[in-house]
């Protein structure tokens, strides 16, 4: 019993740097459970709970904890653009250490059994990815923070230069609204084309300025977000003149390029 006590104490202290990032001394480790937490992917911490034992054990490395994580939060970024179900993820976690084994787990063996999986726990490819980047509406305000979350990332692999998300929010270009302007600019079934293409990732960027841009037309919010933003992401609306479907899905295309590489399969 005092042995599954002093367990129970050590795991309860790594869950709650998992839930309290702030808490992790280290920096790496800490932006990694930070990540987690937006993603809200709790259904990974019974995994993630043994591996950090073993990080602190000194069975793997910190550099071999973050690949593993990186294993871990692509195949759920990838299963939440093709709209796969999370019900399954609870025992998968609960139980893929142990299927694997302790002493046989590390990033290539996490990785091949991912793979391996198929129905509804597969871990999409890439076609199907790019797909679901392009066509799967992902904002919704109760999940907006994964969606920024998910925004930076891709901002990050565009460039060195790192800008402080600290103030920034989503922006929707064409408008979660729609305006006489925008109903022009969508022909006789913007209602319908608004409600299928408004919340795809292609639709959406970071700014600052979001409360200014409201619902003003494309060639108003192109001024505003070249203007005054030195995010890449918004360096990509300098050579567009009309933002209709067409535009969201090449942007949305555009972008799976780089989520493809950032969440590997």
């Amino acid at each position: 019993m005092e042995a599954s006590l002093r367990d129970l104490l050590r795991f309860s202290e790594y869950y709650s740097r998992f839930r309290y990032p702030e808490q992790e001394p280290e920096p790496n480790l800490r932006d990694w459970f930070n990540r987690f937490k937006r993603l809200d992917f709790t259904t990974s911490y019974p995994l993630l709970l043994n591996l950090y034992d073993n990080y602190v054990q000194e069975r793997i490395s910190a550099e071999e904890f973050e690949r593993t994580m990186g294993v871990v939060e692509s195949y759920f970024v990838r299963r939440l653009f093709v709209g796969r179900p999370t019900n399954v993820l609870n025992k998968l976690f609960n139980s893929i250490y142990n299927q694997i084994g302790a002493e046989a787990f590390c990033e290539k063996s996490l990785t091949e059994t991912l793979r391996s999986y198929s129905g509804n726990r597969t871990w999409p490819g890439d076609e199907d990815f790019r797909e679901g980047i392009i066509k799967m509406p992902v904002y919704y305000p109760t999940r907006s923070d994964r969606v920024k979350l998910i925004l930076e990332r891709l901002e990050a692999n565009l460039t060195k230069e790192r800008v402080d998300p600290k103030n920034l929010t989503i922006e929707h270009i064409m408008p979660r609204t729609l305006t006489n302007d925008w109903r022009d600019v969508l022909g006789p079934d913007a209602e319908e084309q608004h409600s299928i293409w408004c919340d795809v990732l292609g639709n959406l960027t970071l700014t600052a300025y979001n409360s200014e841009l409201s619902n003003k037309s494309f060639i108003e919010k192109k001024h505003k977000l070249l203007e005054v933003s030195s995010l890449r992401l918004n360096k990509y609306f300098q050579e567009i003149d009309v933002w209709d479907i067409d535009a969201i899905k090449q942007r949305g295309n555009l972008l799976a390029n780089s989520a493809i590489n950032i969440w590997p399969r």
